[in-house]
């Protein structure tokens, strides 16, 4: 193995030179290291027809140990090493790269398409986790750009242009489409993945789209929802494809229906939503339906003044809430603890009556007569309890006073102001 030290960007024809196969190296460098390597130990990283087209017919066709590319040796210890320049580097060594670039750059030569090719073939496999979408190889016909980040490599994206071809096939992509999107995970969640969206939409001439092939994963819907708020004039330029790279409808469309069958959170609006109109309070019954008869859902679709199915109900809806036109259903709210009972007794008339309050042995309740048979709360009771059912019982026999002054009798049964 090479000496630790850094790595250069290859140029075209130190890219060229270290394309080989199997067979070849092993009859020529297989005893030469320390340690024999086997030919189970080796495999392309990269194939020869991701840098010269003239090598994908030969490989189709070519046994595993004579197909041409990039090799890659992986040890006892699952490290990984390229054969560049006549030599093995690990692979950390060649993805430290540096260069005096920033941000997003087209890729120029052969040494840049080689980094997008390690970066989605060994870097982007040896990390990815389940639910992800593989990254299969791109054509050196299609454009590809780097991330540097600190000069250093953060990460890759590939397009595919408008009327190449599917998987070599007659069927050819009817827009320029963003094909595969990987960013390091020590620079993710700073925006990279949103200012590349950004400026390749803002680029698009009036009436041309910016496709995203299909299948698109959950990490890219969520960069998407966000693209969508921060740029909202921009968000009817995105388009979905389907496998044969035929539009199958608007990104928006697409989350609204993530969104309703809760795959995908709804964003959260910056300020409460203004109720709608009245017309619109038909969509919520609808919303409501859909979370009452999920199993009915999609039954209901919408119509166009022609009377021609334009979609789904699903869809409609989750359009409008992308649009903050239709607040998003909310979950229900957790159940609260019962109420603790009251402190204070209630008089039969239900009517809570404050308990007297006092430091003397007497109250006197009136000048001009007494309640009841006592005068004196010491005679006749010795807590509390008594004290409140005396006062309380003969607090019952008051006339109250109403209406400016007029005396009228307290009914039990009416509920009445303590205050």
């Amino acid at each position: 193995m090479m000496a630790d030290c850094k790595l250069p960007l290859l140029t075209d024809k130190e890219v060229q030179e270290s394309i080989t196969n199997i067979d070849t190296w092993l009859a020529t460098h297989a005893h030469s290291g320390l340690h024999a390597i086997r030919a189970e130990d080796l495999a392309i990283a990269v194939p020869g027809e991701c840098f010269f087209m003239e090598l994908l017919q030969e490989n189709e066709e070519a046994h595993r140990e004579l197909e041409k590319g990039i090799l890659v040796y992986t040890d006892a210890r699952e490290e990984q090493y390229l054969w560049l320049k006549g030599d093995w580097h690990p692979l950390e060594r060649v993805l430290s790269i540096t260069s005096n670039k920033e941000g997003w750059h087209q890729t120029q030569s052969l040494g840049e398409r080689l980094l997008v090719l390690v970066l989605t073939q060994l870097d982007y496999r040896a990390r990815e986790s389940e639910g992800e979408v593989p990254y299969g190889c791109c054509s050196p016909t299609h454009p590809t750009y780097l991330l540097w980040r600190h000069h250093r490599l953060a990460g890759m994206a590939s397009l595919r242009c408008q009327g190449t071809s599917i998987w070599g096939g007659e069927e050819v992509y009817a827009c320029d489409t963003l094909d595969t999107v990987y960013v390091r995970p020590a620079h993710r969640r700073q925006g990279y993945t949103l200012a590349l969206l950004s400026t390749l939409a803002a680029r698009l001439a009036p009436g041309e789209h910016l496709g995203l092939s299909h299948p698109i994963s959950l990490s890219m819907c969520k960069v998407l929802l966000k693209f969508i708020q921060v740029c909202p004039e921009l968000r009817d330029r995105l388009w979905t494809l389907d496998e044969d790279g035929e539009v199958s409808g608007t990104v928006m469309l697409m989350l609204g229906s993530l969104m309703m069958r809760g795959v995908l959170c709804p964003p959260q609006p910056p300020a409460p939503l203004q109720p709608p109109p009245a017309p619109l309070y038909s969509l919520n019954v609808l919303l409501k339906f859909i979370q009452v008869c999920p199993e009915l859902r999609d039954r209901l679709w919408t119509l166009d003044e022609d009377g021609e199915v334009s979609g789904t109900v699903m869809l409609m809806l989750g359009s409008l809430m992308m649009r903050g036109v239709l607040c998003p259903p909310q979950p229900p709210a957790p159940l609260q603890p019962p109420p603790a009972p009251p402190t204070t007794l209630s008089s039969p008339n239900h009517c809570t009556k404050p308990t007297p309050m006092c430091t003397n042995t007497s109250i006197p309740m009136c000048t001009n007569a007494p309640l009841g048979t006592n005068n004196s709360l010491t005679n006749s009771a010795q807590d509390g309890s008594a004290v409140t059912q005396m006062v309380t019982s003969d607090y019952e026999r008051l006339p109250s006073v109403r209406d400016g002054g007029e005396v009228a009798s307290l009914d039990k049964d009416e509920p009445c102001d303590t205050s």
